[in-house]
């Protein structure tokens, strides 16, 4: 358990902090980027309760004492009461709120209500992209997979950049000719699409025609050169 957890724990953190490369998923860079900090501490833990290991007594107080004993007198001799309350709150705290969240994703799944859904924004756009535009019309929207399983159009993404140059040449680069722009009060991505078009509006607005627009989406269709 000390070999095990202490060689895990040091490459977790070469993960950790960029010391050997590992591939990221783009639309979980956070989650990608957090996963080997917490194995740091996981394997730690477990480098921990080896070392403790090791002091185990041996022979007749051994059968006398089970591993599992000892480990809980070790650990209160060196926690105490305060630290352990405080761990049971903590985990009763991360248990009990992921319940709450379980317990309401199953409720919503029992009951779906799709305009309640994260992604209706971009299902109404895309309802309204697949009625009104050309078959041929490359599309630019955040939310990828929604907009094309909507509408079966080719869809590149409208990535988070606030430099207008860049988002023009990518726009440019990709043909695109609709420009879905959706509203989130809480986006996974910063900067969110609002403030990613505003800077290009700024910059060229003339280039962009408003085409629809429902209570948390616009749809626009972007000018030839």
């Amino acid at each position: 358990m000390l070999l095990a957890g202490a060689v895990l724990s040091a490459m977790s953190a070469a993960f950790a902090f960029r010391m050997l490369p590992f591939d990221m998923d783009p639309s979980h860079s956070k989650g990608d980027y957090f996963q080997p900090i917490a194995a740091v501490f996981f394997w730690a833990m477990l480098a921990i309760l080896g070392l403790a290991l090791f002091s185990y007594p041996t022979g007749k107080q051994q059968r006398r004492e089970s591993a599992f004993e000892y480990l809980s007198g070790a650990v209160s001799w060196w926690t105490g009461l305060p630290l352990r309350i405080a761990a049971i709150v903590a985990i009763a705290f991360v248990v009990g709120s992921g319940l709450i969240q379980q317990l309401a994703w199953g409720h919503n799944n029992l009951n779906p209500d799709i305009t309640r859904q994260f992604a209706y924004p971009e299902i109404e756009a895309s309802e309204w992209v697949g009625l009104h535009e050309p078959r041929d019309k490359i599309i630019m929207a955040r939310d990828q997979d929604t907009v094309f399983h909507y509408t079966g159009r080719r869809v590149v993404w409208f990535p988070p950049i606030s430099d207008p140059k860049v988002l023009m040449d990518g726009v440019r680069r990709f043909n695109v000719g609709v420009l879905v722009v959706a509203h989130h009060e809480d986006s996974y991505w910063q900067p969110p699409e609002d403030a990613c078009f505003e800077s290009l509006r700024r910059s060229y607005g003339s280039a962009f025609h408003m085409v629809d627009e429902g209570r948390n989406f616009r749809i626009f269709e972007i000018s030839p050169r």
